[in-house]
C-alpha cells in the first residue's frame, strides 16, 4: 500500500490481488513477503499499475524462483524506464526473442533476464492481467477454503499477508 501511496480503503482490493498472485504463481505468502519489497517501489516509480505489477510477479514466479524473479524484474524496470519505455510494452515487442537477442537489442544481462521472463510468457502475462482485473473476493474465497480445512492455516496465511504489508511499508519508509 505504501509503495503505491494507497490508503487503508484499498487494502481489500490489494489483498485480493495478492491472494491471486499466490493462487496463480508458484509462490507462498512468505516468499512474496520476503521479495515484493525488491520490486514494488520500483514498479510504481516506473509507471506500472498495481494490477500490472502483480500480474508480472505471478507470471515471473511461475518460471523462476521468487527472489531471482523479483531481482530480474526490478533490473528490467530500471532499464526500460531509463529508455522511457513501459516494461509491458517492451515485453510485448520482444515476444519470442531469446536472451541473447534481447541482450543484442541493448539490454544488460540482468535486465534481459527480467524481460525474457515476461516476453516469452506473454500470453500467460495477459491471462494474469485479466485475473488481476477480476480478483475481487479472492481473499474471502481463500478464507473460506482455509477455514474449512484448518484454522491454523488461516492464521498463518493472514500473518503472512500482514508481513507482505509490513514489507511493502518498510520498503518505502526512509
Amino acid at each position: 500500500l505504501n509503495a503505491y501511496g494507497l490508503g487503508a480503503e484499498s487494502a481489500g482490493q490489494i489483498s485480493d490481488q495478492l491472494f491471486q498472485v499466490v493462487k496463480d504463481g508458484k509462490v507462498t505468502f512468505e516468499q512474496l513477503a520476503e521479495n515484493i519489497s525488491k520490486f514494488a517501489p520500483t514498479a510504481h516509480a516506473a509507471g506500472l499499475s498495481m494490477e500490472e505489477m502483480n500480474a508480472a510477479i505471478a507470471t515471473a514466479v511461475k518460471v523462476e524462483k521468487p527472489e531471482r524473479a523479483m531481482t530480474a524484474l526490478r533490473a528490467a524496470l530500471f532499464t526500460t524506464a531509463e529508455q522511457g519505455k513501459h516494461l509491458l510494452d517492451v515485453a510485448r515487442e520482444m515476444q519470442g526473442m531469446n536472451l541473447e537477442e534481447i541482450i543484442a537489442a541493448g539490454f544488460s544481462k540482468r535486465s534481459a533476464q527480467g524481460i525474457v521472463l515476461l516476453a516469452n510468457n506473454f500470453e500467460l502475462l495477459q491471462t494474469e492481467l485479466d485475473n488481476m482485473a477480476v480478483a475481487t473476493g479472492e481473499m474471502g474465497r481463500a478464507f473460506d477454503v482455509m477455514a474449512t480445512d484448518d484454522t491454523q492455516n488461516l492464521k498463518t496465511a493472514m500473518s503472512d499477508l500482514k508481513d507482505v504489508g509490513i514489507e511493502l511499508g518498510d520498503s518505502v519508509m526512509p
